[in-house]
């Protein structure tokens, strides 16, 4: 008899520890941080929207086509000549545009209007 109320207080015991160990983990794990909202456009149906970042091309929210491209704005240092750039896969993203105006390289990312947290 004393010996089974050791191990039901041994098996206790073991799930005492177990439970507070699952519970530290869960608390002290770093939080999922969310990906930036960015701007897409469908080249289906030309629908503009923001997303949280995928890789290219993903679904629209108009139509439902897989056809919505990241779209980055940038400003010419030369020139000041506004454009989009159409990113349509990760290897576009590498790719370091050029002005179509001027043909500089010299480009700046015009900031995106904020978008509020959901």
């Amino acid at each position: 008899m004393a010996e089974q109320k050791s191990q039901l207080v041994a098996i206790v015991l073991v799930l005492v520890i177990v439970a507070c160990v699952a519970f530290m983990v869960k608390n002290l794990m770093p939080k999922r941080y969310p990906r930036p909202i960015v701007a897409y456009v469908c080249e289906n149906c030309d629908a503009r929207f923001k997303a949280e970042y995928q890789t290219p091309p993903i679904k629209c929210i108009k139509c439902g086509e897989k056809k919505a491209v990241r779209v980055i704005k940038y400003q010419c240092e030369k020139c000041k000549h506004i454009f989009e750039q159409r990113i349509r896969s990760m290897d576009d993203e590498m790719v370091m545009s050029k002005c179509p105006k001027c043909g500089s390289d010299m480009l700046m990312p015009v900031p995106e209007e904020p978008v509020e947290a959901k």
